[in-house]
Formats: C-alpha cells, structure tokens, sequence
C-alpha cells in the first residue's frame, strides 16, 4: 500500500479517473480503502476490485489506474 501514498505528483493524482485492483487476497481491501482516502480525499477516481488467482512476480495487489489528459 506504501506505492500508492507515493504516486507521482498531485497533478498526476488529479488526473485520475478510475482504479481497478487486483488482490490475491480480499483481507487487505479495507487497508486499501484507507490508503485510498488518503491518496484521494476529494473527488475520489472510480474504483473496483477483483480477487485473483495468482498475479507476475508473486505480487499480491496490482492497481491499474487510468488517467484522463486533455490534449494540448
């Protein structure tokens, strides 16, 4: 969860427009909705999650998050 305190920069952060999760293990999704209230405390991006089977490397969460940058 200490990766997604440390995002980018707020600019990025404001970008935000949705997350999805990946955990291996549903226990720590309340430990990522606290990280979440405090990464975003305004205008929170959506957000889901999904338990998995298995993720690369061992990982037990992966976080996809897609921003929105407006061009030009």
């Amino acid at each position: 969860m200490s990766t997604m305190r440390h995002l980018a920069s707020p600019i990025a952060k404001s970008k935000i427009v949705s997350i999805k999760v990946y955990l291996t293990d549903l226990a720590p999704y309340a430990e990522f909705s606290k990280v979440r209230g405090e990464v975003f405390p305004h205008n929170p991006p959506t957000s889901s999650a999904v338990q998995v089977a298995g993720l690369l490397l061992g990982a037990r969460i992966e976080i996809d998050a897609v921003a929105f940058i407006a061009k030009g």
